[in-house]
């Protein structure tokens, strides 16, 4: 449960590649438990759900939610400009892969705190 929990997260991240990569991992961990049938019913229904991937890198996708959250703010919806930018911190950063956009949320969000 809590790997398809976390699974969702990036998936309401928009982050639909990594959501995809975490359903398909329930799915080929748990799928010869008779007791987690539910789990992976839930996970091949998100793969389902979620279809097609986009050919976007991670690293793009950061890009855009960090424009995302400056345009928020040049706007002055700061409430959402900081959730983004706490997603990000949240869900990205024990990935070293991008490590310096992780970097630049934080710096981002210290600003927008100033």
């Amino acid at each position: 449960q809590i790997q398809y929990n976390d699974a969702r997260d990036f998936e309401r991240f928009g982050d639909l590649a990594t959501a995809v990569d975490r359903y398909q991992a329930i799915v080929r961990l748990f799928r010869k438990e008779e007791a987690d049938a539910a789990i992976v019913y839930l996970a091949a229904e998100g793969i389902e759900r979620i279809g097609s991937q986009s050919d976007a890198t991670l690293a793009d996708f950061l890009e855009s939610k960090l424009a995302e959250a400056q345009e928020a703010y040049d706007r002055a919806r700061i409430k959402e400009a900081k959730k983004i930018l706490e997603s990000i911190i949240e869900l990205y950063s024990s990935n070293q892969d991008v490590a310096t956009l992780v970097a630049r949320a934080e710096q981002m969000l210290e600003s927008f705190r100033s």
